[in-house]
């Protein structure tokens, strides 16, 4: 039960990202969970529908006939590419393009959950009793629902994928009452300061909002880079980012007039994947880097907080 209840999850986000990519061509949410893009578009896209449908069909009703043969056959397809994904990622790990924390990729385990939906497909297991498929139901659900952004922080969120680029954008935090940056942000500044006496780019774009006490996150930001070496010419302060999407869509007409294109964003792992997709909806694919985080109470409650903060942004870049 719990594999069919996982199989119609799958599925559901399936069909729903192929719907979405069919109203926004340049955005494909499908690369979360399974990347496709080494295929023609159309024809990864009708793949992925396959998918989707059967693996909701699947959830809803054991497959069986004529369904059971095309569910084994589309569930199989899915999980090779889940591990040439896999195999893709170790191969760019070997030439240094990335510095990733997993030893083990996210694909990896896609393709694993995806070999026991199969294995549930060729041995279905007894129905359980109701209030079991309940708890089953509920259970799985909750697992996929809080698993998913869970495992793009810890995953894609730890992962560095620093490069020349034409700018690194920098997200603002908090200030603290006596106008000093707090560890979080000081950490933020850091990374993007040695990213730029590394000379991987010459313009550090910040982004930051007013703090309750009247205090400019970003120029607190540029104040503690120029400290750290960075020319107070090489950046560009937005002082309107009040939230991520506020960033992003100021940072974006930001990129457009100073002809900005390949861009790196800072934050830490738990803010990455969010702000990775607001930039990919927007039609920008940026690069990723973490800076470093300090693991006390306060960050799991962050992490707690990023779960239903990354459903939204993802409702939002799906629907919108």
């Amino acid at each position: 039960m719990c594999a069919r209840v996982l199989a119609f999850c799958f599925g559901s986000l399936s069909l729903v990202n192929v719907l979405a990519g069919l109203r926004h061509p340049a955005f494909d949410p499908n690369i979360w969970w399974i990347d496709l893009r080494f295929v023609p578009n159309l024809a990864g896209r009708l793949l992925l529908f396959a998918v989707g449908g059967l693996l909701v069909w699947h959830g809803l009703r054991p497959a069986l006939g004529w369904r059971r043969t095309a569910s084994l056959v589309a569930v199989a397809v899915a999980a090779i590419v889940a591990s040439m994904n896999a195999i893709e990622y170790y191969r760019i790990w070997d030439t240094g393009t990335i510095a990733p924390r997993s030893p083990v990729p996210l694909s990896l385990l896609i393709a694993i959950l995806l070999g026991l939906i199969w294995v549930s497909i060729i041995r279905p297991a007894p129905s359980p009793s109701r209030r079991a498929s309940s708890a089953a139901i509920a259970a799985v659900s909750l697992a996929f629902v809080s698993g998913l952004p869970l495992l793009q922080m810890a995953f894609f969120g730890t992962t560095d994928y620093r490069r020349p680029a034409d700018a690194v954008v920098v997200f603002g935090a908090r200030v603290r009452s006596d106008g000093a940056a707090s560890l979080t942000l000081a950490n933020r500044v850091r990374t993007a300061s040695e990213l730029y006496r590394e000379g991987l780019t010459d313009t550090i774009v910040m982004t930051g909002g007013i703090e309750p006490t009247g205090i400019d996150e970003t120029i607190v930001m540029r104040d503690l880079a120029v400290q750290l070496g960075v020319p107070s010419d090489a950046i560009i302060l937005d002082a309107e980012g009040d939230n991520t999407n506020a960033s992003v869509s100021n940072t974006l007409r930001i990129f457009h007039e100073h002809g900005l294109h390949r861009i790196l964003a800072v934050s830490q792992f738990y803010h990455l994947p969010r702000i990775k997709l607001a930039y990919a909806r927007a039609g920008l694919d940026v690069w990723t880097v973490p800076a470093r985080t300090s693991l006390v109470p306060r960050t799991w409650a962050i992490v707690a907080r990023e779960i239903p903060a990354f459903w939204l942004y993802y409702l939002r870049a799906v629907v919108a």
